[in-house]
């Protein structure tokens, strides 16, 4: 009969080693996870106290347009969008303002228009994204 192979007691000692070692790591991530739990809720009720805050929001560019902006064409619209603001707009600002007036024009549409006046010379970047109707941008420079 085979003897059965039994490990050195350096094996052995090892493997106690190991052993321990493990024991001591996993009782650390169990530190750690309730260390990253509590940071995890604090976070949380740090977030939920600065949305119930209310954010400062931008001023409205566009006092009022008029009522009837609703039935002018998208390009006509836009223009008097940008002709009645007092700062550069973007493509979302102007749909803000459209939308505030009774409109359901899309910002893709809204950047079409925008392209067109600029390429009619009715409209002008300040910079990138930022547009304003051409008279006003010429009488600011």
């Amino acid at each position: 009969m085979a003897r059965e192979q039994r490990p050195s007691h350096s094996a052995r000692n090892v493997l106690t080693a190991l052993d321990k070692d493990i024991r001591w790591v996993d009782a650390e991530i169990a530190k750690l996870t309730t260390y990253r739990n509590g940071l995890t809720a604090a976070r949380s009720e740090l977030a939920k106290s600065v949305l119930a805050t209310a954010m400062p929001t931008k001023p409205k560019a566009v006092a009022s347009v008029d009522d009837e902006i609703v039935t002018m064409s998208r390009t006509r619209a836009v223009w008097h969008v940008l002709d009645a603001a007092d700062r550069p707009m973007t493509a979302n600002d102007i749909v803000a303002v459209l939308h505030e007036a009774g409109r359901t024009d899309e910002r893709s549409s809204v950047a079409a228009a925008v392209a067109y006046l600029h390429t009619h010379g009715k409209a002008s970047s300040t910079e990138r994204g930022h547009w304003v109707a051409q008279d006003h941008h010429a009488q600011a420079a």
